[in-house]
């Protein structure tokens, strides 16, 4: 049996706890009760608040991006296919966004314009996520924008703000539908680029 150490428990509280309310309704002394931790051990770890969200951050990053690597799309020959298994795959997941939404998207719309440090933090992971699906999407881009196709990074672009865009639509209207909708909208226009 695997111990969670005190750190991880704290971590893993507060990624609980953001996603429940967000990074700023989210207490400290909140984190500690929901990880049995005490608050001194907290401060042992993390100087601050801020410590501790970006901490979620990469933790929240580091198991979005393990989850997807051992995903079985994965293991498709075929690069079509694995880009469109990729958009089932996300497909599944449309109930537990509705719900919980996308931590990314929560620090981006909570705190970018008030805590420059989480800002350039969500920055770079949408960065780093951008880059990844870019692979995924590779076969339906142009290498360099040519041709009137977008490049893979572009595509990759649009597909995040499309997921981002239908996931709040799917909290504020309580129907993750809307994230699958998306997904199929998305599919539809990257089969018309392989068409055209």
């Amino acid at each position: 049996m695997v111990r969670i150490t005190a750190k991880e428990k704290l971590i893993e509280a507060a990624l609980a706890l953001m996603a429940e309310k967000d990074y700023m309704a989210t207490s400290v002394d909140e984190v500690c009760e929901k990880a049995g931790v005490s608050k001194g051990s907290f401060y042992h770890f993390f100087e601050t608040k801020e410590d501790l969200g970006l901490a979620a951050l990469s933790s929240y990053f580091s198991s979005a991006m393990a989850e997807v690597a051992e995903a079985p799309f994965m293991k498709l020959e075929d690069p079509v296919a694995r880009a469109f298994g990729y958009l089932d795959y996300m497909a599944e997941k449309a109930d537990s966004l509705q719900h919980t939404g996308c931590l990314f998207g929560n620090f981006a719309v909570g705190v970018a314009r008030t805590n420059p440090r989480l800002q350039v933090r969500v920055s770079q992971i949408f960065n780093q996520f951008a880059e990844a699906v870019a692979t995924v999407l590779a076969p339906f881009a142009s290498e360099d924008g040519s041709e009137g196709l977008p490049t893979a990074k572009e595509l990759a672009e649009l597909y995040l703000s499309i997921m981002e865009g239908t996931i709040v639509m799917g909290r504020a209207h309580c129907d993750p539908e809307r994230i699958r909708k998306g997904q199929r909208w998305f599919r539809q226009y990257l089969e018309s680029l392989v068409t055209a």
